[in-house]
Order: structure tokens, then C-alpha cells, then sequence
């Protein structure tokens, strides 16, 4: 599941069954105020007070005789009349909050937050599953103050001939997978922004110091639309040579592709060329002189960059 921090309103967040695409937005300034502990509330299935729409029996709860508190999913107007802080607390029928040396339950038969929680243990676990491959191809304005990040286990990346990825000054944002990142056609960071592609697993069994390397890549911080390559190498894993084949949907300049070892230091330079042309070229490399291993193939334009795994094993 991915965070999206923004500026306008409190926080927003999508109801559905299906735990593995719920999503939720949280405003940073209202972290302390619960925000974002609500939002997941709802992506659990948990509903408002029903002042507030909340529909029975997982909604929230808030005490209508003195006003002196309200749990987590609830407005307001689930206490009446007068101030109605909220508190850390989900309804439920068992639990109680002392106010002012005052015991009250929080919640009853039909208020019972807690227990839409419990009800979802056996699928909640699909929030932590990440997609092995995921290509992103619709709007995304991601401004001043924002963040944004985008993960899958083997590859992850952002193509699209009709819409585009943008991220303002003062807006960051990231993407992680093990194998390869992607930027292509319609990613745009704008000067001022900040973002950074990671090569590493979700899991952390790979070593971090891998995203250094491609933090520092020409995508970083850029001001322009990136080129998209389609790029595969084969065989892999290879035991003495393999070919990179890269297709390009138009003639592209300044084309270099290196060689990283697994700690992401850098083995050699094995294409520098000024011009690519459009269509499908080859690359062919020999690997006799590197012991077995993972490395890592970079491939880099002016306007755009990809790293590759490969696998050599003699």
C-alpha cells in the first residue's frame, strides 16, 4: 500500500473488500490528530457515527451526554452539543474511557469499531503485499509539500502516450523494486522537485547501497519529458555472453550502458555511443572475465535511465 501526503483537506481513503487495493491520504499537519489511524479505519470497513452516516454495527462512537470525547471514526456530532476532542480509542461494546474521573463505555451493540478490525485479520496481511510487477500509466500532480511512492518486488516504473507523472517544486516522491525502475514517456520532475529510484528489494534482502548509484542518475531533479526503451537482455542468466537489446521508438542521443556489481560499485563502461537509432539495436557482452554473480546493467540517455538485472553463472 503507498502514502500520498498532501496539502488540501484532512485525509480521504477508499472503502472496498479487497485489502490489496484499498488506498488512503492523510494531510501530514493532521498525523496527530488521528487522521490517518481513521483513514485506515476505513479502509477496513469501519464506518463514521451515524450523525455522520455510519451504518451499523461497525461506526463509530461518541459520548451524547457530556460531550467528553468521541473515538476514532466519529464527528463531532456523535456527542451532541459542545467541544468533542478525539481520542485514541475504537468503538466497541466491551472497552470504556474515563473522562474527568468519570467512567463511559465506548461504543454498544451497533457501535463497534473494534471489532470490523478483528473481522478483517485473515485478509489484512494483503496490505503488505507488494505486486511483483507494476506499471503506472495514469495523472498524477504531485506538488509543493507532497510525497509519493511507488514499489513492486522485480520491476516498477511509469509509461504513458497520453497522460503524465508530475512532480512540482518542492514535491518528492520515489520508486523501489529489486530488479528494475522505469521511468519512460509521460514522467516528468520538474527543477525543484526531488525524487529518487531505488534498486532494491521491499523485503530489504538486498543491500541499500545500491540506490546511491541510481539516485544520482540524470533523472533526478530533471526538467524534461523522458524517452522510453524497451529493453531486454537474453540469455540471462549467461554463462559467456549475452545480448542487450534496446528498442527505441525514436533516435535517441548520448547512450551509455555500465556495469554495477550486487554492492552497486561500478565494473565497467561497455557502450558509449552518440547516436542510438530508432528501432531495435544489440548489444553484445561478454562476460568471461566476471566472476559469478549479480551485477547490474545501467542504461542511460540524456532523457532517460533503467538498470537490468543479470545473472552470471559459468
Amino acid at each position: 500500500m503507498c502514502g500520498l501526503l498532501q496539502v488540501g483537506g484532512s485525509g480521504v481513503a477508499y472503502i472496498d473488500n479487497s485489502f490489496g487495493f484499498v488506498f488512503q491520504t492523510t494531510n501530514h499537519t493532521y498525523i496527530g490528530g488521528h487522521t490517518w489511524t481513521h483513514e485506515i479505519g476505513h479502509n477496513h470497513e469501519a464506518t463514521h457515527n451515524p450523525a455522520a452516516g455510519g451504518v451499523a454495527p461497525y461506526r463509530g462512537w461518541g459520548e451524547p451526554t457530556t460531550g467528553c470525547f468521541r473515538t476514532i471514526m466519529a464527528y463531532p456530532s456523535a456527542c451532541g452539543t459542545g467541544p468533542c476532542p478525539r481520542h485514541n480509542v475504537l468503538s466497541d461494546d466491551i472497552d470504556t474511557w474515563t473522562c474527568s474521573s468519570t467512567t463511559y463505555a465506548t461504543g454498544d451493540s451497533v457501535h463497534r469499531n473494534a471489532d470490523r478490525h478483528n473481522l478483517s485479520t485473515s485478509t489484512i496481511v494483503a496490505h503488505y503485499t507488494v505486486l511483483n510487477n507494476s506499471t503506472y500509466q495514469t495523472d498524477y500532480e504531485i506538488k509543493d509539500d507532497q510525497y509519493v511512492s511507488h514499489v513492486a518486488n522485480n520491476n516498477v516504473g511509469y509509461y504513458s502516450t497520453t497522460n503524465k507523472f508530475r512532480l512540482y517544486s518542492g514535491a518528492s516522491g520515489e520508486f523501489r523494486a529489486s530488479n528494475k525502475v522505469t521511468l519512460g514517456r509521460g514522467f516528468w520532475a520538474r527543477s525543484g522537485s526531488s525524487f529518487k529510484a531505488h534498486l532494491h528489494s521491499c523485503t530489504a534482502l538486498r543491500p541499500t547501497v545500491k540506490s546511491e548509484t541510481i539516485e544520482n542518475n540524470t533523472y533526478t531533479k530533471t526538467d524534461h519529458l523522458l524517452d522510453q526503451f524497451a529493453v531486454t537482455i537474453h540469455p540471462n542468466p549467461t554463462s559467456s555472453s549475452t545480448v542487450i537489446s534496446l528498442i527505441s521508438e525514436e533516435e535517441t542521443t548520448s547512450v551509455t550502458i555500465d556495469i554495477y556489481d550486487l554492492r552497486g560499485v561500478f565494473v565497467s563502461r561497455i557502450v558509449d555511443i552518440n547516436k542510438l537509432s530508432a528501432g531495435t539495436n544489440n548489444f553484445e557482452l561478454e562476460v568471461n572475465d566476471l566472476p559469478d554473480g549479480i551485477y547490474y546493467i545501467k542504461i542511460a540517455s540524456q532523457r532517460y535511465a533503467s538498470t537490468k538485472k543479470l545473472i552470471v553463472s559459468k
